[in-house]
């Protein structure tokens, strides 16, 4: 797979037992279906992530599921951008999201 941010190889990391993809380059991270919620519900026990709202494109960019070559939509949630597969369901964050989403739910 190749990283819809940088185009870099993107290879599997162990996260608390979790498989996830991350980019070699940039660290954006895919989460497939499930990996998201599971993800944040064992760093941040009890959080209840919401899958966002669907926001313009930023800045023209349409980037692409790295699992199906969909188009991905530009969401947000409590502010923090990242992109959601229509078709598969994944998610896309880059790093700085990624630590934002952990950082905003911890205060929730």
């Amino acid at each position: 797979m190749q990283c819809p941010i940088c185009t870099h190889p993107i290879v599997t990391i162990d996260h608390a037992g979790i498989a996830l993809d991350q980019c070699t380059s940039c660290g954006a991270l895919w989460f497939d279906r499930t990996e998201f919620a599971a993800t944040m519900e064992h760093d941040v026990p009890g959080v209840a992530i919401q899958w966002g709202k669907t926001v313009k494109e930023r800045h023209g960019v349409v980037r692409h599921c790295p699992r199906d070559a969909s188009p991905l939509k530009a969401m947000e949630w409590d502010g923090i951008p990242f992109d959601r597969c229509a078709k598969c369901a994944g998610v896309l964050l880059s790093k700085d999201a990624w630590m934002a989403v952990h950082l905003a739910a911890e205060a929730h």
